[in-house]
């Protein structure tokens, strides 16, 4: 009798031929025990564990295992399954607090230094990817600001590569200020003659390292006359970056004074007769400054003479020149009083007559005058009325002068 073999066992529950798995799960992957059986019974019964051997590598590029389960029974017939499992690359890192995009004043550069930056995927055994990366800086920036570029550059061992870049924006150095800039004034001429414009100081960048100060000199632009006017200083400085800081200064220049005249005479009165010698004098005018706004000089009379022997007036004017307009007329009265009044020049005495030269007589002509030469008041008149009362017995006769001057002066004379 011939007894065939019990039938062949066979595999339970086989894991699945292809397997992929993350690199954090190969770290903890445990190989199972695989069953098998033919599902007989007694002694034909076949069954059992059979555990399985890994062959194959991984790290944290990936890797692949194939696991082998092999079982022979007793009957020399062998079984196998081979099972590939394929492991994945460790997850690739983050960087570790990367710094952003920013902005730097002119100091902070001379303070920054670029740290190392540090990456990780956080995770541990053989999957945990970690590494500091030194960085790469590029400056591309002075005193007009610019920027620098910081990267960090980083190949992992599976060929892969990571990249952070930081871009730092840096200020340029802020415009300087004036120091004390004078403001606006107002100066006399003589001031104004004496007035030099200093340099003026500036600085800026205070913070340690950003500093910029100096000086600069002034331009000074004269606009003015003897009627004033005005000064303009100018101080402009332009930065390295060709920024232009400009201040403006005015400065009004008020007119000379006007002038004055320098001890004029009073109104005064004189006796005709000194009037006519009356010689007014030329007087000294001046504008009382100094330097170069001195103006001085003299100025000849004007004379207005309206009188006679009768009186008047003389009006005496000097003219002034003005600075910067009409003239100043600075004026003496001179009051002339009247001539002295006039007398008759002859006594006049009675008389006696033979009856003879009585009936031919018409009197004479009889002068009047004053003794003063420059205002004469003079004249001669005829008898006015001859009153005969008379006849060759004999009697009287009156004989009348009447004279009136050219002030109004009346005279009278009598002969009998």
């Amino acid at each position: 009798i011939t007894i065939e073999p019990a039938p062949q066992a066979e595999w339970i529950n086989v894991p699945p031929a292809e397997l992929t798995i993350n690199c954090l799960e190969a770290e903890n992957y445990f190989i199972p025990d695989l069953s098998f059986t033919n599902g007989g019974s007694g002694l034909c019964l076949i069954e059992g564990r059979i555990a399985g051997s890994r062959r194959g590598s991984y790290d944290i590029c990936g890797g692949d295992w194939f696991i082998d389960w092999s079982y022979t029974d007793p009957c020399g017939r062998t079984m196998s399954y081979t099972q590939h499992v394929v492991i994945n690359p460790a997850p690739l890192p983050d960087w570790v607090n990367p710094p952003s995009d920013t902005l730097f004043s002119c100091n902070a550069v001379d303070r920054f230094s670029a740290a190392e930056l540090r990456l990780s995927n956080q995770l541990d055994g053989r999957c945990r990817i970690e590494d500091l990366v030194k960085p790469i800086v590029n400056n591309n920036y002075d005193d007009c600001g610019g920027f620098i570029e910081v990267l960090w550059d980083w190949d992992s061992p599976c060929g892969e590569k990571l990249i952070h870049k930081q871009t730092i924006t840096v200020i340029p150095i802020p415009d300087p200020e004036w120091i004390n800039p004078p403001a606006d004034d107002t100066l006399s001429c003589i001031a104004a003659a004496s007035f030099e414009a200093a340099a003026l100081a500036y600085a800026g960048g205070t913070e340690e390292g950003c500093t910029i100060a100096g000086e600069v000199s002034p331009i000074v632009e004269r606009n003015y006359t003897e009627c004033g006017g005005e000064i303009i200083v100018i101080w402009t400085y332009t930065s390295p970056c060709d920024r232009v800081s400009r201040y403006r200064q005015r400065l009004v220049v008020e007119p000379l004074p006007e002038p004055q005249a320098i001890n004029l005479p009073a109104n005064l009165s004189l006796s005709c007769d000194a009037a006519g010698t009356f010689a007014p004098d030329s007087p000294t005018w001046s504008n009382f400054s100094s330097g170069a706004c001195l103006l001085t000089g003299k100025v000849a009379p004007r004379i207005n003479k309206n009188y006679d022997a009768c009186g008047g007036e003389i009006v005496v004017e000097w003219e002034v020149p003005g600075i910067c307009g009409e003239s100043r007329i600075f004026t003496q009265r001179v009051e002339v009083l009247r001539a002295a009044a006039p007398e008759w020049l002859l006594q006049i005495t009675d008389t006696t007559l033979s009856y003879a030269d009585a009936l031919n007589y018409v009197g004479f002509p009889l002068a009047y005058g004053n003794t003063t030469g420059n205002c004469p008041l003079e004249g001669m008149v005829n008898p006015s009325s001859l009153n005969k009362n008379f006849s060759i017995c004999g009697g009287s006769m009156e004989v009348n002068w009447l004279a009136e001057s050219s002030c109004g002066d009346s005279l009278k004379a009598d002969q009998l």
